[in-house]
């Protein structure tokens, strides 16, 4: 079966381990932190196996593909702020008092950006890399935009959960955007620690130039920057977005090479 339907698997497997791990969170918080990898887990079970070995390694080439073009790094941390300031200005333009910059960075923030490779490893490595093979880009967002947020989906409706009570809609109105912003740098890197890095700054961006308290607000404001640097960045590509490509999806050594 897991041959046969490996996407279906591995989110299966995905959402089960790190529902499992979350629900233990009122225990430690380390169950949540585990929780994290559900993803990876699921990801490296799936392709081992698919793909035995080979799989496994492919997968792992991805995770430690670290050595880009500078540029990259850059885009990776600064894309999330400049989308987080925009959103700030939308904030202010809808009448609130402007916020005071920047924001505090709690410890587990700083924790949280290396972590989100547990993540990352399944999203862009696995699932999003898999669907590229017969999609086009604008496709295979689509369907990790809307795998992911459901991942995220009992932190909202589970009570006892962190965010519990808060409007998810909100929170998927700023998943679907960083969605593009995510495949744009896959595109161009084919590196799951690129990835991480670009989620690893969502996180902490927030904190640092939109500090909400009010994550309706933060979710719904934010999104609006992070829309305009998607249409930024999907536009200008979009015949590469909406064409299936499968042979074009690898990365030159010179696109990727220092």
């Amino acid at each position: 079966m897991i041959r046969r339907h490996p996407f279906i698997a591995y989110y299966v497997l995905a959402v089960a381990t790190s529902l499992a791990l979350g629900m233990l969170l009122n225990l430690s918080l380390v169950f949540g932190l585990l929780a994290l990898f559900g993803p990876a887990a699921a990801a490296f079970a799936v392709r081992a196996a698919t793909d035995g070995r080979r799989g496994v390694a492919a997968l792992w080439s991805t995770t430690t593909r670290w050595r880009v073009r500078p540029a990259w790094y850059l885009a990776a941390v600064g894309l999330p702020l400049i989308g987080y300031l925009m959103g700030h200005a939308a904030y202010v333009l809808a009448g609130n008092q402007p916020l005071s910059l920047p924001g505090p960075i709690a410890p587990i923030s700083l924790l949280l950006f290396v972590l989100v490779i547990g993540e990352e490893i399944g999203w862009r490595g696995f699932l999003l890399a898999g669907l590229l093979r017969d999609r086009s880009p604008l496709v295979a967002t689509a369907i990790v935009a809307v795998a992911w947020a459901m991942w995220h989906s009992p932190l909202y409706f589970v009570p006892g959960m962190p965010s519990y009570g808060q409007p998810f809609i909100a929170f998927v109105a700023w998943v679907i955007p960083i969605s593009f912003l995510l495949t744009w740098l896959w595109l161009g890197t084919r590196s799951a620690w690129l990835a991480t890095v670009m989620h690893g700054a969502l996180n902490l961006g927030a904190a640092i130039a939109f500090p909400l308290t009010t994550p309706a607000d933060l979710f719904a404001f934010s999104a609006i920057g992070m829309s305009v640097l998607a249409a930024v960045v999907v536009i200008p590509n979009w015949s590469r977005f909406t064409a299936v490509q499968p042979h074009a999806m690898a990365v030159s050594r010179a696109e990727v090479r220092t």
